[in-house]
């Protein structure tokens, strides 16, 4: 009779409550890693107005409401010339390490932490746009 009642059970359990309470796990594959941001000129010229616009201008020009005020006075990004005297490389580290690191002006703050990898490229996207 034990017996008995122990293959019920069994075929209850088997049945009915197991299928319920211990589904089968699924795995599912995991999402692809996110793509990395392009930097791109839009997002740059908006980075640009928030943080280099006081001295830069919103031109680029160098004509910025603090310029007046900075000598030497900031670089004015709508001249070729300009533009051809600064290397990539150079943009780079006047952005993240600030003025003084390339020899200009120590008035330029260092942006290498608090802008974010992709920011400092659009900056320099934008301002290489700038050049008429």
């Amino acid at each position: 009779m034990r017996r008995l009642q122990r293959l019920r059970l069994a075929f209850l359990l088997n049945s009915f409550l197991l299928p319920t309470f211990a589904a089968p796990l699924v795995f599912a594959d995991p999402p692809p890693p996110a793509a990395a941001p392009v930097p791109d000129a839009v997002r740059g010229k908006s980075v640009f107005l928030t943080n280099c616009m006081t001295c830069h201008g919103a031109k680029g020009d160098g004509k910025g409401p603090a310029a007046a005020a900075l000598d030497p006075k900031p670089a004015n990004f709508t001249d070729p010339a300009v533009q051809a005297r600064v290397s990539d490389k150079e943009m780079d580290t006047a952005i993240r390490k600030g003025g003084a690191a390339v020899g200009k002006s120590a008035a330029m703050p260092a942006w290498g932490g608090t802008l974010k990898e992709n920011d400092i490229r659009s900056v320099q996207l934008f301002i290489r746009s700038l050049a008429k």
